[in-house]
């Protein structure tokens, strides 16, 4: 990974997530994290890990304890909320029409980016890794926006094809009622809970008035219970 500098870049593509409802301990570790991702650069044919670049989640390089669901569970670890930023990346990614190497969904889909679009982020057991097969170095830039997180990927060429994502749900799963009395420490769980589901996500590209079909992934999501009074 090297920085350019005093070149013109143009927008090869990004993406953008809410960010209602985080912590301000989430919000703190975006934001760190955000620091060391924005001026990396990509050249042609490398790979990109967040975790090597976003390096380990520890109080001594500034991040902070924030909620983050483990196992059903939500738990306070260092660098919690950043799978927000790893979604995030991995639509500008697609979008960008990169190869991915690695990406993981999350075990309840998660409302920022919907199922099947979600990247999942673990110290060095859960990465998102992509390939630049662009002839040109990508320069990563993110910021948070207002109530917005935003990524995007720069470059001094440009992205000829035209690209979209398209989630096909192939069944769903009504979220089981567990009472209250019954959860242990802070199991995940809303009043309403949230459906689980399987989906297909597909990447389509349009390139000289052609249009191809990749398939991304086959994600399967449990549901959240739904906690009775």
């Amino acid at each position: 990974m090297w920085l350019v500098r005093g070149r013109s870049l143009r927008e090869i593509a990004n993406f953008s997530t809410t960010l209602t409802g985080r912590t301000p301990g989430q919000l703190h570790n975006l934001r760190t994290a955000l620091q060391r991702l924005s001026g990396t650069v990509v050249r042609p044919n490398d790979v990109f890990s967040l975790n090597h670049r976003l390096g380990e989640r520890t109080s001594l390089r500034g991040y902070r304890e924030a909620p983050t669901i483990w196992n059903g569970m939500v738990i306070d670890t260092p660098g919690g909320g950043l799978c927000q930023l790893s979604s995030t990346l991995y639509n500008a990614a697609l979008l960008a029409n990169l190869p991915i190497v690695e990406r993981h969904p999350h075990l309840y889909a998660v409302a920022s980016v919907g199922p099947g679009r979600d990247a999942a982020l673990l110290d060095d057991r859960l990465d998102l890794r992509f390939r630049n097969n662009l002839p040109f170095p990508l320069t990563l830039e993110g910021a948070i926006e207002g109530e917005r997180l935003i990524v995007r990927l720069k470059g001094p060429g440009w992205k000829k094809a035209e690209v979209s994502i398209h989630v096909e749900r192939l069944s769903t799963i009504a979220p089981p009622r567990i009472p209250r009395a019954a959860l242990t420490g802070r199991q995940a769980g809303s009043s309403a809970g949230a459906p689980g589901m399987a989906v297909r996500a597909w990447r389509l590209v349009r390139l000289d008035g052609r249009q191809s079909r990749e398939l991304l992934s086959e994600d399967r999501y449990a549901p959240e219970p739904a906690v009775a009074q």
